[in-house]
């Protein structure tokens, strides 16, 4: 496991949430997320599943993130709520 200081953390909890919300019609799990990021430029930094898990986790505690389970499996889906998108806007309005 990637043990990341506490501004990767952050950023990585911002990026993750701006990635759900331009994709907001769809679910992703955690791993193809952690492979998403870095190849399409949203971190400069090493992640891996197990810090996204963690950063989608405390989305979702905070209501900006929604889960789903797979049906015939253990694999968790994520997906950007209204609230996400709005505080998601808010952010890029504030700058």
């Amino acid at each position: 496991m990637i043990t990341l200081n506490p501004k990767e953390k952050e950023t990585l909890r911002h990026v993750l949430l701006e990635y759900l919300v331009e994709r907001i019609r769809f679910f992703f799990d955690a791993a193809a997320i952690a492979r998403a990021l870095p190849r399409r430029g949203y971190v400069d930094f090493n992640i891996d599943e197990a810090c996204v898990r963690d950063a989608l986790d405390l989305l979702a505690e905070k209501g900006l993130v929604k889960s789903k389970d797979d049906e015939l499996g253990s694999t968790k889906f994520f997906r950007a709520t209204a609230d996400g998108v709005l505080a998601e806007e808010r952010r890029q309005v504030e700058g």
